[in-house]
């Protein structure tokens, strides 16, 4: 085969280049379809879908290893809770309560001596 000229060589490369830039992003898609149906999967209604959003990108941006032991190390969530039905407690006489929910102590109001 004889030897290219420096033109012949450029477009050679030019085509390989475009071969593999189609190659990466048949992958790329190929990538996210797989990630797309494991969403599917999960019970993610109850997330809105700009708190999902950010969710993946800051856990993204993080990277996976730090974005994992950050959440790891989050309590686990409480469990939602189901208001008694209207006619129990008009049964009952009493009036119904809203629920309190009590959120923990911003981190710098919490004394030094209890930080672990």
């Amino acid at each position: 085969m004889p030897k290219q000229n420096d033109r012949e060589r450029l477009a050679d490369l030019e085509a390989r280049q475009c071969r593999l830039q189609e190659e990466i992003a048949a992958a790329r898609s190929a990538l996210r379809a797989r990630y797309g149906a494991i969403v599917v999967e999960l019970p993610i209604e109850a997330v809105g879908e700009r708190d999902f959003r950010d969710i993946l990108q800051h856990a993204i941006r993080a990277g996976a290893p730090a974005a994992l032991q950050a959440l790891k190390a989050l309590p686990p969530a409480p469990e939602p809770m189901s208001p008694a039905p209207i006619s129990a407690v008009a049964s009952q006489g009493q009036k119904p309560t809203p629920a309190r929910i009590v959120s923990p102590p911003p981190p710098s109001s919490i004394p030094a001596s209890e930080k672990r």
